[in-house]
């Protein structure tokens, strides 16, 4: 989260973008080693007991084509690193 946040300044300051984000509000769906499944707004809110195992969750994902000028590559790049350094 840290580095999200580092992300975000230095997008700003290097940039002069201004970035809005929001908490996660879309539902996520997990399965249980006894084939029950429950869904809940924020992963956070994932009771934890040691009789279930999660076996398979589901996350809202979003297949996107973003447009922009030329001379945004730089922040391109920047952006591309940052979520390839997060994902992996």
């Amino acid at each position: 989260m840290v580095d999200f946040f580092l992300s975000l300044e230095m997008l700003k300051r290097e940039y002069g973008a201004h970035v809005i984000s929001t908490i996660p509000t879309d539902p996520y769906i997990f399965e249980y080693s006894d084939g029950s499944k429950v869904e809940v707004q924020n992963p956070v809110a994932l009771s934890s007991n040691p009789k279930q195992q999660v076996t398979a969750s589901w996350e809202p994902t979003v297949l996107a084509t973003i447009i922009i000028p030329n001379t945004w590559g730089p922040l391109l790049q920047f952006a591309l690193r940052a979520w390839c350094q997060a994902r992996w």
